[in-house]
């Protein structure tokens, strides 16, 4: 899963190389997507409006297209179209991860085979992978043509410039959008979910942070 699984000289390398991509100017391009997918989340929830719903899915979808769209410059539209095989993917490996740590007979691998969770796991990864390198492959040829905004470059833009630059492989750039979609996209959707959770429960608080965004952004 790319540089959170790397150690020494090769964590090193890749540590500098993504470095730039994590600048503070860069991470206030993305304030723009943000904003588009949050106002798609508003919106969904609208239609959910007098129903018990799971906050979680919710917010999952939206951080999953937020991070798409910067990692990758696309539009996967979780949010709209959550049934597409990269969605359903990404969310089985992320169940089947949380179960790993809760069933000590999936610590054996043969107990993972036998429970039918290597077949289901291997399956979604592959899925994951073949999605991931065929956004790489469209990506290049983009930029290739010159089909790119420049003012307005993905995460994996700047991986694809780095390959011309320094000997890194596909393989590695797909490792790198791989670890950026399954580590960025989870930890900030547990995050949000928390966050509202608590909101929930303590209005007094909630009505004092709606009254300080209105304060500061109208409607």
């Amino acid at each position: 899963l790319g540089s959170k699984e790397s150690g020494g000289d090769r964590w090193r390398g890749k540590r500098k190389m993504l470095t730039p991509s994590f600048h503070f100017t860069m991470l206030m391009s993305y304030i723009e997507v943000m904003n588009r997918h949050a106002k798609v989340l508003v919106e969904v929830l609208q239609d959910s409006i007098g129903q018990n719903i799971d906050m979680d899915t919710f917010v999952k979808r939206f951080t999953l297209d937020v991070i798409c769209d910067t990692a990758m410059g696309m539009d996967l539209g979780a949010q709209h179209r959550p049934d597409q095989p990269y969605v359903e993917s990404i969310a089985t490996l992320m169940y089947l991860g949380s179960q790993t740590t809760m069933n000590p007979h999936l610590w054996n691998p043969i107990g993972r085979w036998i429970t039918g969770w290597q077949k289901k796991y291997d399956t979604a990864l592959s899925i994951a992978h073949g999605f991931t390198n065929k956004v790489i492959s469209e990506r290049i040829d983009l930029i290739c043509r010159g089909e790119v905004d420049v003012n307005k470059r993905a995460f994996l833009d700047m991986l694809i410039a780095e390959k011309t630059r320094s000997n890194i492989s596909l393989e590695d750039i797909r490792e790198e959008v791989d670890t950026f979609m399954f580590a960025g996209h989870d930890t900030t959707s547990t995050t949000l979910g928390w966050a509202l959770w608590c909101l929930a429960h303590h209005p007094e608080i909630q009505q004092r942070v709606y009254e300080e965004v209105q304060g500061i952004f109208g409607e």
